[in-house]
């Protein structure tokens, strides 16, 4: 019997079912989470060969698509006005994007807004689309992009391999 500090990532699919494998015996077993949507406590995982292992953060990780943590530096467009704006993408996913604003901005729910950042991969791919507000949270602006499918192929590599 052990345990291991070392924390396994799972993403749910719409069921919120994941599989977890076993870091020390490779041992699968897949497991319904839905329920744990709004939990804050940490879960662990025991295998049947009796080792212990984490779970990594089960609230951002029940969702459709994978999202991952960025740090690149953007700006946004307001459609309705054409004002503009520095941003720092901090989250990314095949849909959206979750951005830090530098400054206040009365951006509201619902709202069309043009964005443009630049991925690190190796191409230095330039993501200039435009994004459709679902939600914020102060300088926080959660957003779906109106078409992902522009970027589809970039997106899938640089989620996958960067």
């Amino acid at each position: 019997m052990g345990s291991n500090s070392k924390t396994q990532r799972v993403f749910a699919n719409r069921q919120g079912e994941v599989t977890l494998v076993c870091p020390n015996c490779s041992n699968a077993k897949s497991i319904n989470i839905a329920k744990y949507r709004s939990a804050e406590i940490q879960i662990q995982a025991r295998c049947g060969c009796g080792y212990i292992f984490e779970i990594d953060d089960i609230r951002n990780n029940l969702r459709k698509f994978y999202r991952k943590k960025t740090n690149l530096n953007g700006t946004y467009l307001r459609v309705r006005d054409e004002t503009k704006g520095v941003m720092k993408v901090v989250d990314l996913s095949y849909t959206g994007i979750r951005f830090k604003m530098e400054k206040e901005d009365d951006i509201e729910t619902g709202e069309i807004l043009g964005v443009r950042f630049i991925l690190n991969n190796e191409k230095k791919t330039e993501v200039n689309t435009s994004v459709v507000v679902k939600n914020k949270q102060g300088y926080l602006i959660g957003a779906e992009f109106c078409n992902s499918q522009a970027y589809e192929m970039e997106l899938i590599d640089y989620l996958l391999l960067y």
